[in-house]
């Protein structure tokens, strides 16, 4: 297993510059060819189970996808992976 840590730009760079960066994380996962666990903060906003696909599970937030998070949900139904933290109940906190 390999863990990766990574993160993400935020909504306002340049296209450009978030392709490279995801490509970057796309050509190392591909070396490492085994189980990965990428932990960071992506800057995405993926939304609730049944939006685009498979890798949301049902504690997804409540809040719109924004570009950020469909590259997140494309990359994982690429790599064959899920969002882990929206596989589970959150506690509430007020």
């Amino acid at each position: 297993m390999t863990i990766f840590t990574s993160y993400g730009l935020s909504e306002n760079d340049p296209k450009a510059t978030k392709d490279e960066s995801w490509e970057v994380l796309q050509e190392e996962r591909d070396q490492v060819g085994d189980e990965i666990i990428i932990i960071g903060d992506l800057n995405g906003r993926v939304g609730k189970a049944g939006e685009l696909g498979h890798p949301i599970g049902l504690y997804g937030e409540e809040v719109p996808l924004n570009n950020n998070g469909k590259r997140i949900i494309e990359y994982c139904i690429h790599n064959d992976m899920i969002i882990l933290n929206t596989h589970f109940k959150h506690k509430e906190i007020t």
